[in-house]
Order: C-alpha cells, then sequence, then structure tokens
C-alpha cells in the first residue's frame, strides 16, 4: 500500500490505523480459512517485486490474490507486473475521493468509500472471485 502512512498519524485518524486495518483483515481472512500478509511502501519497485513474489505464491496455490491500494500512484509499472504474473487484485481507495480517476486497470474491482472497512471488503471479493 503506497501512500498508506496517513494510517500511522497521530490520533483521530480519518480512517483509522494500520493496526486496525491488520486486525480486521486477519480476522476476515482467518474466518475464510486464509492468512493475510501485509507489505506497505512507498517506493514502487519495492511494490513491483511483492507483485511478483505474490503472483508466484497464486500459481503455486498459496494466494488467492491481493488487496492493492496504490494511494497517489498511477503506474504503468504497477499495471504491467500484476498483468505479467496474472495476479488477481482487487483496489481498495478509503474515501471517494478521486474514485472515479483511473486507477489499477488490472484488477478486478475497485472497492472505495468504506475506509478502513473496503479492506476486508477486498478480501471477500477476492475469496469468492
Amino acid at each position: 500500500m503506497p501512500g498508506v502512512t496517513i494510517l500511522d498519524g497521530p490520533p483521530p485518524l480519518p480512517f483509522g490505523s494500520a493496526v486496525e486495518v491488520e486486525v480486521a483483515c486477519r480476522a476476515v481472512a482467518a474466518g475464510l480459512g486464509l492468512t493475510a500478509t501485509f507489505r506497505r511502501s512507498n517506493h514502487e519497485g519495492d511494490l513491483v517485486d511483492w507483485i511478483h513474489q505474490e503472483g508466484a505464491a497464486v500459481q503455486a496455490g498459496r494466494s488467492i490474490g491481493a488487496v492493492l491500494n496504490q494511494g497517489a500512484l498511477s503506474s504503468v509499472a504497477l499495471h504491467d507486473a500484476i498483468v505479467e504474473v496474472g495476479l488477481p487484485v482487487v483496489e481498495v481507495r478509503l474515501s471517494t475521493d478521486g474514485a472515479l480517476r483511473r486507477g489499477c486497470p488490472a484488477a478486478r474491482g475497485l472497492i472505495a468509500g468504506f475506509g478502513v472497512h473496503g479492506y476486508v471488503l477486498a478480501i471477500r471479493a477476492l475469496a469468492l472471485f
């Protein structure tokens, strides 16, 4: 998740904290028989490397895909990496601000405006599709 340092700011946080996201996601993943792994970076190269790793995990049957909050990045490199490895992705936007701007065209879907709950919804969507 690039650009999510907003989730590490001092209280009160507008969308909840990174800890709240992880707790909620781990709980819903466990309820679905899955394990949630979290990776955060503002560096595009890190994200591309992780996309490649997760694509390999999907191909090996160890993963169902990824939830992506690409923040302000609208990267061709991220899109190309997702397509290259065939990674199932659901994109999350914490608010509806900018939700209509083009996000990740390789994503299976976009969940916007639900704050940190969008991550939980995205995990459920990956599990269904």
